[in-house]
């Protein structure tokens, strides 16, 4: 339950989070990564309905947050990144509130929340223009409203959907929160032995007609064109083959032809890439992708522990946040297509509750004191403050990370 005391915690957790994710953000006066790609589409489209031929494979609602943003805060710096500046700093409050109900925990939520506010990925995109991070930030969202209402908190599901919805217009890939959130709906009202038709219509329609509707009024700049429902049928078939066709040299960066990853060890080995920048004297300037190793790590071990936990608890809260987790990882290891570190990124709410949860749960069981535990969110917090200035380009003095950049593929 949200009380005073932990409203104070979330507030702290909110602005250290912006702080890290606004500090110095409008320094590149210029476009960096695929901002000279994503800025010009997202105006073409929202002013036309026309895609431009890199992204007219995937769905447009990035282009207007990213329009949005800029008519906002302006045509420069601050205008192209201000949209995921604050969607990764409220993710961070977003993932409180979830923690928080999914474990009834005040420590598993702070500890949770901030492991996303220090996470080097998360700062790293938040900082850019790509749409994982406000997919992220309405998944989080999703997962919290649905879970509420699972448990009974709200009567209506149709909150849960918008924000689906919000994530299903952003990437293909929370299609299977659809199929799974529907599914836990369906197996609710079937434990609880109030199946009637018209339950599963008006669970249907939130948790299905609801996020597909809202796909669909994704597109309706294009649409306005005057195209037709078959033709837009004919485009998703299209755009879905184009997807699986995808190899290395169809991406644009040097970085990332250089660099693929598999997402089967993502969360098994410490994923750290990049390369000097400029150097000056003993400092160094970096440009690093890289993974949380002694957080990430933890994944599977604590998947693992919260499903022998929910089972031995008959616990089918925790249960279902496995299970969600478990079939939305599956679909990016039996992708064909090359998939990226920054893919990663939407399982980090999965990474940091079941991080928080492992660790939180352990400490209790060897009756760690209120001191150690603020030791070790201490611990946590210093260490995302010795990545900090590595992933947001700034000159680091190039021997105290030297260590790092040898557990990974860092030139220097």
């Amino acid at each position: 339950m949200l009380d005073r005391s932990n409203i104070g915690i979330l507030i702290v957790v909110v602005a250290f989070s912006f702080a890290l994710r606004f500090w110095g953000v409008g320094d590149a006066k210029y476009f960096v990564g695929d901002e000279s790609m994503d800025i010009p589409a997202s105006e073409n489209y929202v002013a036309a309905g026309q895609f431009t031929p890199e992204f007219w494979f995937h769905p447009p609602l990035n282009y207007f947050l990213l329009q949005g943003s800029m008519k906002t805060f302006g045509d420069n710096p601050y205008g192209w990144r201000m949209k995921n500046v604050l969607a990764g700093s409220l993710s961070a409050a977003a993932l409180f509130l979830l923690a928080l109900e999914l474990c009834a925990d005040a420590r598993v939520a702070c500890a949770a929340s901030m492991l996303l506010a220090i996470d080097p990925l998360h700062v790293f995109m938040s900082r850019t223009v790509l749409v994982e991070v406000s997919a992220v930030f309405f998944c989080t969202l999703c997962l919290y409203f649905s879970l509420r209402y699972f448990r009974g908190s709200t009567r209506s599901p149709v909150p849960a959907g918008f924000f689906l919805g919000l994530c299903v217009a952003s990437r293909w890939y929370y299609l299977v929160c659809v199929i799974c959130l529907f599914a836990f709906a369906v197996f609710k009202t079937f434990q609880e032995k109030r199946w009637r038709w018209l339950n599963i219509g008006h669970l249907f329609s939130a948790w299905v007609l609801l996020p597909l509707g809202m796909y669909l009024l994704a597109f309706a700049p294009w649409f306005s064109r005057g195209h037709t429902l078959s033709e837009f049928l004919q485009m998703q078939l299209d755009a879905y083959r184009e997807l699986q066709s995808l190899d290395l040299q169809w991406f644009a960066s040097d970085f990332l032809r250089s660099s693929p990853s598999s997402p089967w060890g993502w969360f098994l080995r410490p994923l750290i890439d990049g390369g000097l920048v400029r150097r000056d004297g003993g400092l160094g300037q970096f440009f690093v992708f890289m993974n949380d190793p002694p957080v990430w790590l933890l994944t599977f071990p604590a998947a693992v522990f919260m499903g022998h936990r929910a089972w031995k608890e008959r616990n089918r809260s925790l249960a279902g946040f496995v299970i969600l987790f478990l079939a939305m990882y599956g679909q990016f290891v039996v992708v064909r297509r090359p998939i990226f570190l920054y893919s990663s990124v939407t399982f980090l709410p999965f990474v940091c509750i079941l991080a928080a949860f492992l660790v939180v749960s352990l400490m209790e069981r060897w009756r760690a004191s209120a001191w150690h535990y603020g030791v070790a969110m201490g611990a946590i917090a210093s260490w995302g403050l010795y990545l900090y200035p590595l992933v947001t380009g700034r000159f680091v003095p190039v021997s105290l990370y030297v260590p790092l950049f040898a557990m990974g593929n860092v030139h220097f």
